[in-house]
């Protein structure tokens, strides 16, 4: 669904040059790039946040990018001390800008100097964990023929650093910008337009978020600092055909396999694409009107569960934090009220801290500017059904806090930021977690290797699903789930994963059906298999389970998990693994988390299932 084919033919011509643009034009507080941001289109309470911040910093050094820590990653794999100190460099340097931008006094100037001198006099911006790992260190020096998502970031960064502060910069040498201009050029521009990256999708790969979130900021560099016109055709033609390519990866339902939190780089960075390229072609490229942009937006809302909780299948942690006001605006482009009401909201409920943001600079910036409404209602929907990506959600209430939750997943093992999780599924009551997903824990080198399933987060015994006969289940696209059917009207799904494991675990199949009616959630797995073995079914806990009471497991709180008489539950003894690692204790602050084994003696062909009530 190549959505933005119809623009190809005369694209060019549309294109604005340097001197008639205006950035952000469907808001009163358009910018003009020659002329730098309005101080007064940004809230008080904004400013005050961003002015705090750059005073904190004003004695505080610039980290230091060492050769040591940068090949950390291809020693020991890790690549989080290296890009703490990378983006806070980039960070400092931003809020410093913005705040002088909006003070006006020239006490930030030299801080700014400085954050881009050091910026530009690094060898290359892409980061350890992205460059051609035959080498430990990077190896471009000559030629940028490679752009990875925060060498984008940080040439989007400096382009805004550079509306915000270019005349004070220039007072003290017009050779700073000068310089950023032409690095910003050569490692983005250049490159873009010159290197075919499999990111871009143009040889018809189905790309993830690495598409949207790097074309956003192409696309910005462009709008900013490029005054060449031939050149800015050049940048808007490529990004709409490469954006087209993220765009025909997504089925009709709108839903992003990467998860909510992912979304912020996936959905909403296209959101920011479609954005850029309207105001870069005068409104010529239009497609806020199309149903699938409108559904890739409304998936936010409908994966949230309550508070920061978002549903969170796959590497999306369970606390999700998204720009509120970018989804509000999202739902005000494509004419969604709902989308609208949940970013007016949970904007209001939970006020960011604009001070923090760090990427993603364009919807930061304009979401400053852009007018905020204040009292509005949201009320969630009951229920949604992703058919692209075989996802169920189900509310007892029409609200965030009360009742039952239930979120359930088919799809295969082949998707982005995969777990072998076909069949999984999360409860919460009241808000809070009942049966979870544990997320992943801290990204290192064997995360995205080959190595990636000797991680227990990403392994099937880990999540909620059957172990057949000791075998769980297998990565790779062949890996799926079949015969999947929904009702509306009956609140349930059915699903046959035998598909999801392989030969060795010897299932004929295993039909799991779920359903939530009245506030009661039961599954039914039908299992059968070639020769009789047994199955045991895991599952992860965010309260404690007593089980006292035969065939029943009873959660603090009181909600009650009831067993078929062929089932005896008991609890994981050693279950501490999730310990070893801080992202996974930080994912689930406050909650404890337990692992059950519900066993099975020796069959053939048997239902097994429970009855879960509060």
């Amino acid at each position: 669904m190549k959505l933005l084919t119809r623009f190809y033919d005369g694209i060019e011509k549309y294109v604005l040059p340097y001197e008639k643009f205006r950035l952000f034009s469907d808001i009163a507080a358009a910018v003009d790039p020659a002329r730098g941001i309005d101080p007064s289109a940004i809230c008080e309470s904004d400013r005050k946040a961003i002015i705090r911040k750059a005073e904190g910093w004003l004695e505080h050094p610039f980290p230091q990018l060492l050769a040591s820590d940068f090949i950390r990653f291809e020693r020991e794999g890790n690549r989080s001390i290296f890009e703490s100190m990378y983006f806070e460099r980039r960070h400092m340097t931003y809020i410093f800008a913005l705040a002088e931008a909006i003070e006006q006094k020239g006490r930030f100037t030299d801080r700014i100097m400085d954050g881009v001198m050091l910026i530009l006099d690094e060898q290359d911006w892409v980061i350890p964990a992205h460059i051609d790992h035959r080498y430990p260190l990077n190896p471009w020096y000559k030629e940028h023929p490679y752009i990875d998502l925060f060498s984008a970031e940080t040439a989007s960064t400096l382009a805004f650093v550079w509306l915000f502060a270019h005349e004070s910069l220039d007072r003290i040498s017009p050779l700073i910008c000068e310089r950023l201009r032409y690095e910003v050029h050569e490692r983005m521009t250049r490159a873009f337009l010159e290197h075919d990256m499999y990111w871009m999708g143009l040889d018809g790969r189905v790309v993830n978020n690495w598409n949207p979130w790097i074309l956003s900021n192409v696309l910005t560099v462009c709008a900013i600092l490029e005054e060449d016109t031939e050149t800015r055709q050049k940048v808007v033609r490529r990004a709409a055909e490469s954006a087209d390519s993220f765009i025909n990866g997504y089925k009709s339902d709108g839903g992003c396999d990467e998860g909510p939190s992912y979304w912020t780089a996936a959905g909403a960075a296209l959101f920011a694409v479609l954005e850029l390229l309207y105001d870069m072609t005068g409104g010529y490229v239009d497609i806020f009107g199309e149903p699938l942009i409108r559904r890739m937006g409304e998936y936010e809302a409908d994966f949230h569960i309550n508070g920061s909780y978002y549903i969170n299948f796959a590497d999306c942690p369970a606390h999700v934090s998204p720009n509120y006001r970018v989804i509000s605006r999202f739902g005000r482009r494509v004419g969604s009220e709902r989308l609208r009401a949940f970013g007016d909201c949970y904007a209001e409920k939970y006020p960011a801290d604009v001070s923090n943001q760090r990427w993603s600079l364009y919807y930061t910036i304009k979401s400053l500017v852009e007018p905020r409404r204040f009292g509005v209602e949201y009320k969630p929907a009951l229920q949604s059904w992703y058919d692209g990506i075989c996802v169920m959600i189900e509310r007892e209430l029409p609200t965030d806090d009360k009742g039952f939750f239930l979120a359930v997943k088919g799809g295969n093992n082949d998707e982005s930021h995969n777990h072998n999780d076909v069949g999984n599924f999360i409860v919460y009551l009241d808000g809070e977690p009942l049966i979870l997903d544990s997320g992943c824990g801290q990204y290192t080198k064997k995360t995205f290797s080959s190595r990636r399933y000797e991680i227990w987060t990403m392994r099937s015994e880990y999540h909620n699903l059957p172990t057949v006969n000791g075998v769980s289940q297998k990565n790779g696209g062949q890996y799926k789930a079949s015969d999947i059917s929904y009702s509306k009207d009956a609140h349930e799904l059915s699903m046959d994963i035998a598909g999801a494991y392989p030969p060795e675990a010897g299932l004929v199949s295993l039909v799991r059906k779920f359903s939530m009616r009245d506030g009661v959630i039961e599954l039914c797995d039908d299992i059968k298999l070639r020769e009789p073995g047994s199955v045991v079914f895991s599952l992860l806990c965010g309260r404690k389970p007593d089980f006292s009471e035969r065939g029943v497991v009873t959660f603090e709180g009181g909600a009650r998990l009831e067993l078929t008489p062929n089932l005896i539950a008991e609890p994981d003894e050693s279950f501490d693994v999730c310990m070893e690692d801080g992202s996974v204790k930080r994912n689930w602050r406050g909650v404890e988390l337990n692992r059950i084994f519900i066993k099975t003696g020796e069959f053939t062909s048997d239902s097994f299932g429970f009855r879960l009530t509060h």
